[in-house]
């Protein structure tokens, strides 16, 4: 009934009723019925109060345009109009489609007697055609499922349907491996044309077969044999490559040793892996005091590779086994995850890799990867298997962008393997420095999510290149699915941004014999836009891990010689059968191209005397860096915050080092007990400025605050305030990087810009301070205060290039 207050109004009056459906604990159809139904009823019951309480009672953001409680629509019509009967006349109604929509999503059904009409409508800023097609379908597929079955689990109910069915990969379907040559008669019939250039050397095949013939013949005199593992403490440098050939020739398997990661780490691995010989590159700087007391046998590798006048006798081909040892971030232990690789996933690759995109002897690639990196494979072998060209760039090229492009435009290179950070650095660099790539023809990128505005920034540079986004884990090597890069999504069409592609560039489909599955939580595969965690399907996975007892995400599959490896990542079909990954399922993240897991860092914080608990959350900015912030609750008295970073350097590789560091008096918690980490993300520190940060002491620390200005674009620039504070991003400090060659002629590595990232301590860093004073981190700019922890203060700086 009307109140008095409406009976004089004239106008069209509904009422509408928010619904919220709890689908937790495998609910069923029936269930989920009578859960409607009771909600509906106490919302009529409660009808007379008015929305904007309504509103502030659950706490709903007002904004323009959008509504606060809900963005689905259910609209039951009732029944169809009956067309009206006139004198002579035959008449019927015209259904005409549903208007357009208010909402995300908008359902009208009406009754036809023996049939339901659905309209669905939709909003083409968030959903394409083709989705909506699909949510239709899916529609229906519940609806049947729920008449047939309605006391069965709702999650049960498949929603792939026969359209569907045509698109996806079936998880049954018999996989045929493809035969493919062993991975070192692949590389011997392929080499013949090959050649490896770094900055003082360029060895051609002859000289790569003869150098791997001194590795193996050194290795077997000290007893190396099949199966064993060589640990190798590289140098970015040409001969890496023919050690990695005998090592491989000799039938053993290597591990690379990264000089950037700490050495008490690379000792833990060694002794991990069980190395049964240590390879010494004197070009990676003394060999640590950590793996010369360890009892592996140590060859340095100039002696290894001196020039033998005899000829050296054929050995006989070693079994096959494993290939290579890769650590990845996984484990709170001191020491990370081993993962044991083998050969026949990396020829499969090369082969399906080379013939899929044509790649020759005219090829030339660029040695980018990180040394204890599984894509370290992909750049070495490739060329290799092709007879192509492999140009190594010395490591400082690889900490200044500018630089590096100039050496890829001068070295002609034609194929690049980038992560999307490196990609956006060389994109920035390119715009400061005016450099472009027009010799490139393939750009594939992989270990992070690739976004359209990436592709198209590197595609401005290199604009006669073919874009490809690989997605793969250290457990499945190189490139398990691909997508090749639309021109739309190349030029930034306005329908590749519908339903987030825009955002990031779909991952594709898997290569030959290989599927990748999106499981839903029921354990089905997943429909179109459905959720679920990407599992790969084929007989191209790694050997498994170091540790005989972590299974991981390895699991067995019906057909004999394939397995699943469930990456942990979550993911979505696309309406043309792609898969886009949407996140992690679990805090893993990734920095730099390298897979992180927060409680690795959290654990290595409690090896570190002094604190008590540790908990370490990714920031994420809109231009796609990632960075990580750990929140830390120490005992009496309070480790100084030069302890903390000193230790915490010891322990970590530069990856994984936070960007911050704040101590609190308590870590938050929820309800249940859990840290947080929506009130963490809101803490920040709030450490006095130190005194004299207002006028320059120099013109050097006048330069750099007036180039910082310029970047940052304010005025507002203390000489202590941190330069991501004031706004500052990692593009961003690709101008301070150009802006500081051009005025001061100085070529300052990326690395040493994040390093010191203030002004005084920059400026200190410059002048040639070696004092660790000079090195302190500079003093952030609190935001808000902890006001449960008014003690909070600054541990530690450490910035690393994304």
């Amino acid at each position: 009934m009307p109140t008095p207050l409406a009976r004089c109004l004239i106008g069209f009056f509904i009422n509408t009723v928010a619904v919220r459906a709890d689908l937790s604990g495998a609910p069923s159809f029936s269930d989920v019925l009578h859960q409607v139904r009771s909600t509906v009823l106490e919302g009529y019951a409660h009808q007379d109060i008015p929305f904007e309480d309504v509103v502030a009672g659950v706490s709903a953001a007002r904004t323009v345009g959008h509504n606060p409680l809900f963005q689905t629509w259910f609209n039951l019509l009732g029944e169809s109009d009956r067309p009206p009967r006139l004198p002579g006349l035959n008449t019927s109604i015209v259904e005409l489609p549903a208007h357009a929509s208010l909402f995300d999503l908008g359902l009208y059904v009406t009754d036809h007697g023996d049939r339901l009409r659905l309209d669905l409508a939709y909003d083409g800023n968030l959903f394409t055609d083709a989705r909506a097609e699909a949510i239709l379908d899916q529609m229906t597929l519940v609806l049947a499922g729920a008449v047939l079955h309605p006391d069965r689990p709702v999650a049960d109910i498949s929603l792939v349907g026969t359209p569907s069915r045509k698109l996806l990969p079936n998880p049954g379907a018999e996989l045929s491996p493809a035969r493919t040559a062993a991975l070192a008669a692949g590389i011997r019939a392929g080499m013949s044309t090959s050649l490896v250039h770094d900055s003082s050397t360029t060895l051609d095949a002859e000289r790569l077969l003869t150098l791997s013939a001194q590795v193996n013949h050194h290795l077997a005199h000290h007893g190396v044999g099949s199966g064993d593992i060589v640990a190798v403490y590289a140098a970015r440098c040409a001969v890496l490559v023919p050690l990695l050939l005998g090592i491989h020739e000799r039938g053993a398997a290597f591990l690379l040793l990264d000089p950037a990661h700490p050495p008490t780490r690379l000792a833990a691995q060694t002794a991990a892996a069980g190395a049964a010989h240590l390879v010494h590159f004197p070009a990676a700087g003394p060999l640590p005091r950590e793996l010369q007391e360890s009892e592996v046998p140590i060859s340095d590798m100039n002696t290894l590779l001196a020039t033998t006048s005899e000829p050296l006798p054929a050995l006989p081909p070693a079994p096959s086994g494993p290939a290579y040892v890769m650590f990845t971030s996984g484990s709170t232990s001191a020491v990370p995850r081993g993962v044991v690789g083998t050969s026949a996933p990396l020829a499969h690759f090369l082969s399906w890799y080379t013939n899929a995109f044509q790649l020759t002897a005219d090829s030339r690639f660029a040695l980018l990867s990180g040394l204890g990196h599984d894509p370290l494979l992909r750049d070495i072998l490739t060329p290799l298997w092709t007879g192509g060209q492999l140009h190594v760039p010395d490591d400082d090229l690889l900490h200044n962008p500018v630089s590096l492009l100039r050496w890829l435009a001068h070295r002609r290179i034609t194929v690049l393997h980038l992560t999307p950070p490196l990609a956006r650095l060389l994109a920035l660099a390119a715009a400061e420095a005016g450099v472009r790539l027009p010799e490139v023809r393939l750009v594939c990128y992989g270990g992070d999510v690739l976004r359209s505005q990436d592709v198209s920034s590197l595609a401005a540079i290199a604009p006669y290149a073919r874009h490809v986004n690989f997605y793969g884990a250290t457990e499945t090597p190189q490139a398990m699915t691909y997508h090749v890069v639309s021109p739309q999504e190349v030029m930034g069409d306005e329908t590749a941004a519908v339903e987030g592609a825009g955002a990031s560039v779909p991952i594709g489909t898997g290569i030959d014999g290989v599927q990748a599955l999106i499981i839903n939580a029921a354990g089905n595969l997943a429909g179109i836009g459905e959720v679920g965690e990407i599992v790969v399907r084929t007989a191209f996975l790694t050997e498994g891990y170091l540790q005989p007892s972590s299974a991981g995400g390895f699991h067995r599959d019906p057909q004999l010689g394939v397995r699943r490896y469930a990456t942990g990542d979550s993911g979505r079909y696309l309406p043309d059968g792609t898969v886009e990954v949407l996140g992690r399922i679990d805090s893993q993240v990734k920095i730099r191209g390298f897979r992180v897991d927060p409680s690795e860092i959290d654990a290595a914080f409690l090896r570190i005397p002094g604190v008590c608990a540790a908990t370490t959350l990714a920031r994420f900015s809109p231009l796609g860096d990632t960075r990580l912030v750990t929140y830390i609750v120490t005992a009496t008295p309070h480790p100084s915050a030069e302890d903390v970073r000193t230790s915490l350097e010891a322990l970590l590789p530069a990856h994984m080092v936070p960007s911050e560091v704040l101590e609190i008096s308590s870590m938050p918690l929820t309800p249940n007990g859990k840290i947080n980490t929506a009130e963490l993300l809101n803490k920040r520190a709030t450490p006095p400025l130190s005194g004299g940060g207002t006028a320059p002491d120099d013109t050097v620390e006048e330069t750099l605050r007036a180039i910082w200005q310029e970047a940052i674009g304010t005025d507002e620039v203390a000489l202590n305030d941190n330069f991501f504070d004031l706004g500052g991003t990692s593009q961003l400090m690709v101008r301070v990087q150009a802006l500081l060659h051009e005025r001061t002629g100085q070529d300052v590595p990326l690395v040493s810009l994040f390093r010191y990232a203030s002004v005084r301590s920059l400026a200190r860093h410059l002048r040639g301070a070696t004092t660790e004073d000079s090195a302190a981190p500079s003093h952030r700019r609190g935001r808000s205060r902890d006001g449960a922890a008014a003690h909070a203060q600054r541990l530690g700086r450490r910035n690393a290039t994304p």
